[in-house]
């Protein structure tokens, strides 16, 4: 069998390019067009764009989260100062003395006023305003109560004047609570008057307290409240003493304390002394 190829190369060198050949204008002008067409191709330039967007993108997720609120957000103005409201306080207004004394129940408001305006009198002092007069007496210049009184060895003092009696009332009636209250021993029982505890105390009302007030009632002044207050307490500690009954004594005694308790308050108030 024959060979088809056998004689086929030196067919083509027979009959293919034996007269043309290509010169160099030729070749420079073929290059020329395969370049243009390969700038023309779309293909081999879509892949800038796309690498373009990707960088973008990666760029944002990168700096985003780096990116302070004041170079992302726009600026806002600030919200108005908040003012809280007002709050409208109720001045209090303290009660004067005098407002005070005149709620007392009488005849504590009308005594309490006596005491309220009390003043030391100026006739009789010893060296201007002391507090010493020339019968003897001496008293606190701040708060008008009595303190003291001298009188010659084996005479008997003097009884203080008009103007003198409201400090000896004050210190008086001042005194006989104060040492009432510090004594507190006790006695024995009180359920009787045949007991051990209202003995004794019946003994202090008839020896200590009962003289002392009927002193006061005895010096002259002028004031009908003080004067009835005196008569009305010193009755009830009388009374005390000389109860029928135990429940009798029980009464009395404590409307007699009551009494003096009070009258202490009022003066404490009345001078300005709590």
């Amino acid at each position: 069998m024959t060979d088809p190829l056998k004689n086929y190369k030196t067919a083509m060198d027979k009959h293919v390019f034996t007269e043309s050949r290509f010169t160099n204008a030729e070749r420079q002008q073929v290059f020329t067009k395969r370049i243009a067409k390969k700038r023309k191709s779309p293909k081999q330039l879509v892949w800038l764009p796309v690498l373009a967007s990707a960088i973008v993108v990666l760029l944002i997720l990168i700096v985003g989260p780096f990116t302070s609120p004041e170079e992302s957000a726009q600026p806002v103005a600030p919200p108005p100062p908040v003012v809280p409201p007002v709050e409208e306080v109720e001045e209090v207004v303290e009660p004067t003395t005098e407002e005070i004394i005149q709620q007392f129940e009488a005849p504590y408001n009308e005594i309490g006023m006596i005491l309220y305006n009390y003043k030391l009198p100026v006739q009789g002092q010893v060296g201007g305003d002391s507090g010493t007069y020339e019968n003897g007496y001496q008293f606190d210049t701040v708060t008008g109560f009595f303190r003291s009184r001298s009188y010659a060895s084996g005479g008997t003092p003097l009884p203080p004047t008009e103007g003198q009696f409201i400090g000896m009332f004050m210190a008086t009636i001042d005194t006989i609570v104060m040492d009432r209250d510090a004594n507190t021993t006790y006695y024995g029982s009180t359920e009787s008057l045949e007991s051990s505890g209202v003995k004794m105390r019946q003994h202090q009302i008839s020896e200590y307290i009962l003289p002392q007030l009927n002193q006061l009632r005895n010096y002259e002044q002028s004031d009908e409240a003080l004067t009835s207050w005196l008569d009305e307490t010193i009755a009830r500690y009388q009374a005390v003493v000389n109860s029928a009954t135990i429940e009798e004594y029980n009464e009395n005694f404590e409307v007699s304390n009551a009494r003096m308790d009070r009258m202490v308050e009022v003066i404490l108030i009345a001078r300005e002394l709590e």
